[in-house]
Formats: structure tokens, C-alpha cells, sequence
């Protein structure tokens, strides 16, 4: 098992380790897993709607997480505090669906994105550096997300804007005009 020989190598500093496996490769490999010594674990179903808080929910009890290749994983353990670091020798795709858009087989490294990712996080990190915090706040858009209080205070200020010209007004006659008459005829 290629993930066991990648554990072996890490450093005593980063171990114990635990697993965490795709809900597919979970019902296959667990067993397997376990009878090498590790707790296994899964989130679930990735389309399930519990399955981001079922990651966040394993992920939250780690000091440091890992993976030998790029995942949302990385954002994840980001914004707990938990340094990532990406492991192993770089898996190699291929294209099983044809799609003219991707070679027959390639590595993340190939698109410029993917050598950005992989140069960030590549090694093992046992901090969050300033590179990595700016990479995770430009992808997810968390810099770009205003408090509840400023947005109350804009919604106010647009609301008390919107009763000072007839436009606003009558918009807001017709939008308690059609709910009146909704729930009258319902």
C-alpha cells in the first residue's frame, strides 16, 4: 500500500496517524488499513449534505493533516488552524471519461495552478505560512465576506434610501399589495 510506505517515511513528529478515506475506497480499504494499525475514517458520501461538517468534524481533532495529492481537504485544514502538507510522489491521472480537454494522462504539476498549489504545500509543514493563509483566503473568497453587523447596516441604510423616492416606495407598497392578496386567497 502506497499511503503505508508514505507513513513509514514521515517523521516521528507527525505520527500517530490516522486515516481518512474516500467514502469508496472506505468500504474496499478499511479493513485493510486497520489490520496495519490505523483508525480509518470517512466523511461520508461527498454529494450527502452532512458531509462538509463530517470533515470538518474528523479534521477538527488533528494537529496536522496530509495527502499525497490536491483536495479541498487542503482549504479545509486551512481554516481550522491546521497546517497541510502534501506528501508522497505526485499521482498520475488518467483520463478514463476521453475528454478532449485533458490529456490521456497527467499530473496536477502540469497546469500552472497545480505547480502553485503543490510548491505551497509540498513537504512537511508543521506551521501555516503567510503564502499559504493568502493562497486559502484568495480561493475561498473569506476576504471578500463582510460581518453580519455591516451588512445589517448596509440593508438599513438601503432600505431607509429606498422610502425617500417614489420607485422605492411603490415597491414596497406592491410587494405587501401581492403578499396581502396571496395570503387572503390561498
Amino acid at each position: 500500500m502506497d499511503i503505508h510506505k508514505i507513513i513509514n517515511k514521515i517523521d516521528i513528529h507527525f505520527k500517530p496517524v490516522d486515516i481518512c478515506l474516500h467514502w469508496v475506497d472506505y468500504q474496499r480499504d478499511k479493513k485493510v488499513y486497520e489490520d496495519l494499525g490505523y483508525k480509518v475514517y470517512t466523511a461520508g458520501k461527498i454529494f450527502s449534505n452532512s458531509f462538509t461538517k463530517n470533515f470538518y468534524n474528523i479534521l477538527r481533532n488533528y494537529e496536522f493533516s496530509m495527502s499525497n495529492k490536491i483536495g479541498t481537504y487542503i482549504l479545509y485544514s486551512i481554516d481550522l488552524g491546521i497546517p497541510f502538507s502534501l506528501v508522497g510522489k505526485e499521482p498520475i491521472y488518467f483520463n478514463h471519461s476521453y475528454d478532449k480537454n485533458k490529456p490521456s494522462r497527467y499530473k496536477v504539476t502540469d497546469y500552472k495552478y497545480g505547480k502553485t498549489i503543490y510548491k505551497l504545500f509540498f513537504g512537511l509543514n508543521s506551521f501555516i505560512n503567510e503564502d499559504q493563509k493568502k493562497f486559502v483566503l484568495l480561493e475561498t473568497g473569506s476576504n471578500k465576506i463582510i460581518s453580519p453587523k455591516l451588512l445589517n447596516s448596509i440593508l438599513k441604510e438601503e432600505f431607509i434610501k429606498s422610502l425617500t423616492n417614489f420607485r422605492g416606495v411603490k415597491n414596497i407598497f406592491k410587494f405587501y399589495a401581492k403578499s396581502s392578496y396571496i395570503s387572503l386567497f390561498r
